[in-house]
């Protein structure tokens, strides 16, 4: 498996309470990338900034 996005949980054996904590997991970390993704364009916008007021 390449990607976990592409894991489909239905197919596991896995017992219902660990399943649902999982796809919870995945969910967060899925947000915690876009948010990455955001602070990361931020801050090159920031450097950017900085550069341009430097000169």
């Amino acid at each position: 498996m390449e990607n976990w996005r592409d894991l489909d949980l239905s197919q596991l054996k896995l017992e219902p309470s660990v399943a649902a904590l999982l796809g919870r997991l995945l969910r967060h970390i899925e947000v915690l990338e876009g948010e990455t993704v955001l602070l990361r364009a931020e801050n090159q916008a920031l450097r950017d900034e900085i550069n341009r007021l430097k000169g």
